[in-house]
């Protein structure tokens, strides 16, 4: 009984990671003050302290206000939970770089996200989103975006306004085609577009691009489709699995 209690604490709970290192805060000896159960982060002595709040497979419908507290998080971890939504109050978290929120039921990408000056790392993949609003394009730090498994098929043309973008996950959307926009943008190192039903390449151009490697892997290519890419793009590390 006391293996199973065990087992089933640290799968249920979080682990809260403070400077860098994992703790489970029901593991013996790991007790530490900056150690907090998700039910209790009121009781920590030095909120201040936390950059780091994981939060997995909790069954969370909703984001509880009492991660307010932890003024100088940086990365927010909300993955494989029942989330739908992402209050305002979010914005007031100055200080995260990163947020992940996978695998819930997220619709859309509320703007609230543009009042965040520090954010560089968003992850929305395999949610039930469909379309970007514009007003989120004004996040003007953001570098990392993964929308995989998603419902999109197009990006709004104002998407070249991401300039600082350097990693784009795509894939497992029902994109028919690459999207050029994305191709445009000046800093774009990656682009995945694997599992998608791409079969056309329609307004694909050479535009100057940073771009060292294209995922575009169980689509609807043609050998053709596949000899014009490595054309267009002969420095890019294409891959095709």
């Amino acid at each position: 009984m006391k293996v199973f209690v065990l087992i089933f604490n640290f799968i249920a709970f979080y682990c809260l990671v403070a400077n860098g290192q994992i703790t489970d805060p029901y593991a013996e000896g790991n007790h530490g003050k900056d150690d907090v159960h998700y039910g209790y982060i009121e009781t920590v002595k030095n909120p201040s302290k936390i950059k780091k709040l994981v939060c997995l497979g909790l069954g969370l419908n909703s984001i509880s206000e009492k991660i307010l507290m932890l003024t100088n998080l940086e990365i927010l971890e909300l993955s494989n939970n029942n989330i739908s939504s992402i209050p305002d109050w979010i914005s007031s978290l100055k200080k995260l770089k990163k947020i992940s929120i996978s695998r819930n039921n997220i619709s859309q990408m509320p703007p609230v996200f543009i009042k965040m000056k520090c954010l560089e790392e968003l992850d929305f993949s395999f949610n039930k989103i469909k379309t970007i609003d514009a007003r989120l394009l004004g996040i003007s730090n953001l570098k990392k975006l993964n929308l995989s498994g998603n419902r999109l098929n197009t990006l709004p043309r104002t998407f070249v306004i991401f300039s600082k973008l350097e990693e784009i996950d795509l894939s497992n959307n029902i994109f028919e085609e690459i999207p050029s926009v994305a191709l445009s943008l000046k800093n774009l190192v990656s682009l995945n577009m694997y599992g998608n039903g791409i079969s056309k390449f329609n307004n694909l151009t050479t535009t100057k691009t940073k771009l060292t490697f294209l995922a575009i892997g169980n689509n609807n290519l043609t050998s053709a489709n596949i000899a014009l890419l490595k054309k267009k793009f002969p420095n890019v590390n294409i891959s095709f699995n």
